[in-house]
């Protein structure tokens, strides 16, 4: 078998950011959420506008060393799409493109992880060849070839057999795998919860600054207001020696006496 293992998005991410292409925070947060969530790393990079999918496709084919072929020049093979199933195909966008042998082509979206290619070499038996496609490519491919699985439980059947006959995974107990575009609008919907998190937190600090410029001011005033008492006593007493008021208090206490 085929070693698949160099196939990581770790390595992607890398890449990309040595080529300046994307910068290493965006790369960081979406590669987290991807490796969390089991999203598409590629997909949404090329959703979020930050790389285009030629880009990130001569870049997969760099860095892997694998072929360049876009679906719009190859016809994917009828009976291999009903081979592998339509759940798995729609929930990592890899399109079966010809099979020789025991030997299997794949297309994929700029790339899959090599856990995936594995996965579909113990299903079918066979040993992948992958080859680097676009992601618009697949998708507009897949959209336009693969029906959406529907849940249905018709009467008698059991449970499991309904579910896998859906394209629901049941080994990931029973959820249904996701579209990429629907990870894309998950990811598009934490992005923007973020985005007023940060916001918030910007203006506590802003509120926190302006508490301590507060505090600092009624200080400061409280000092000038209390220089400002001492020199007031300090003119009083000279107002009084000047006007020889000082004199008059002895005097009037030496009378008193």
């Amino acid at each position: 078998m085929p070693n698949h293992d160099r196939l990581a998005y770790e390595l992607l991410a890398d890449s990309l950011s040595d080529r300046n292409l994307v910068g290493a925070d965006a790369l960081a947060h979406i590669l987290g959420q991807c490796l969390r969530s089991g999203g598409l790393f590629p997909a949404i990079l090329v959703r979020e506008g930050l790389v285009s999918d030629w880009e990130l496709s001569r870049v997969a084919c760099d860095v892997f060393g694998l072929p360049f072929l876009p679906l719009e020049v190859v016809t994917p093979s009828s009976d291999l799409v009903e081979v592998l199933d339509a759940g798995f195909i729609r929930q990592h966008c890899v399109v079966p493109l010809d099979r020789f042998g025991d030997l299997m082509t794949i297309a994929m979206p700029g790339m899959v992880e090599g856990v995936v290619l594995r996965e579909i070499e113990k299903l079918l038996n066979v040993q992948v060849k992958p080859i680097v496609s676009s992601v618009d490519s697949n998708m507009r491919w897949i959209e336009a070839n693969i029906e959406t699985p529907e849940l249905t439980m018709p009467e008698g059947h059991h449970v499991a057999r309904a579910f896998s006959n859906a394209g629901v995974d049941v080994s990931n107990n029973g959820v249904e795998p996701q579209h990429p575009s629907q990870l894309v609008a998950e990811e598009a919907e934490v992005r923007q919860v973020l985005e007023v998190r940060e916001e918030e937190l910007e203006n506590s600090l802003q509120m926190f600054d302006l508490v301590e410029e507060e505090e600092a001011f009624a200080a400061e005033t409280e000092e000038e207001a209390i220089g400002l008492d001492e020199g007031i006593d300090d003119a009083l007493l000279e107002s009084d020696d000047f006007l020889g008021l000082g004199d008059l208090n002895d005097l009037g206490s030496e009378d008193a006496a």
